[in-house]
């Protein structure tokens, strides 16, 4: 009894200041590895609220950001966190919501995986858009180029980039901000090869997209190995 008049006292603390808290994204399914938003909308709130939003810390699935990305719309606020796929589906754990009106909670979730069909030229990385900002080629060695590429995506896995048939490559100096991220990629490759191709997995278009840039070394110097 006592703990439905809690609950009841609860409930009726956030309805007298029309303020409801509930999911408005919460996808189904996703891929191993892909990056994906988690979405909360505050009917009501118009910014005055400020929730503290805290995930079960007994799970270990937590949002990359414990602070989420916040949007105002009329008298609606949408508060989005990002969490990182496994290769096992994904339980969003409860989520306790408290305000200076009252206490609540958001019921866990099941997110399940999907297998991914890929192709030769996958380089690994899932993600709603990604570009290449700019390139530099340089000489490496006497038999290899390498091309140093900065890159821009969203919702986008940049930390496990891998391309197949290059001599060797990786990523570094990877910055995130909620959803966006940028980060440098190093690529060795011969010196007989004129283009780097690679593709992506778009998750919004569900398609893989191709990026390539050309392969043309514009300063003769070798640079330093490291």
């Amino acid at each position: 009894v006592w703990l439905f008049l809690g609950l009841l006292l609860t409930c009726t603390t956030l309805l007298s200041a029309q303020i409801e808290f509930k999911y408005s994204y919460m996808p189904k399914s996703v891929y191993e590895n892909q990056l994906f938003p988690v979405t909360i909308i505050a009917v009501g709130e118009a910014g005055r609220s400020k929730p503290q939003f805290t995930f079960d810390s007994s799970s270990d699935t937590q949002p990359l950001f414990e602070t989420p990305l916040v949007i105002q719309n009329g008298q609606d606020s949408f508060y989005t966190f990002y969490f990182k796929a496994s290769d096992t589906d994904i339980r969003i754990p409860s989520l306790f919501i408290s305000t200076e009106y009252g206490e609540g909670s958001l019921e866990p979730r099941t997110v399940t995986i999907e297998t991914l069909k890929k192709r030769a030229d996958f380089c690994g990385v899932l993600a709603a858009d990604m570009k290449i900002k700019s390139s530099q080629v340089s000489n490496y060695d006497e038999n290899s180029h390498i091309v140093t590429l900065i890159l821009e995506a969203y919702e986008a896995n940049l930390e496990d980039m891998e391309l197949s048939h290059v001599q060797e490559s990786g990523v570094e100096s990877l910055k995130r901000d909620h959803a966006k991220v940028e980060a440098e990629l190093f690529v060795v490759l011969p010196v007989k090869e004129t283009v780097l191709r690679f593709s992506y997995f778009n998750a919004i278009k569900r398609q893989f997209d191709l990026l390539e840039v050309p392969v043309v070394v514009m300063d003769d110097s070798v640079v330093t190995q490291s």
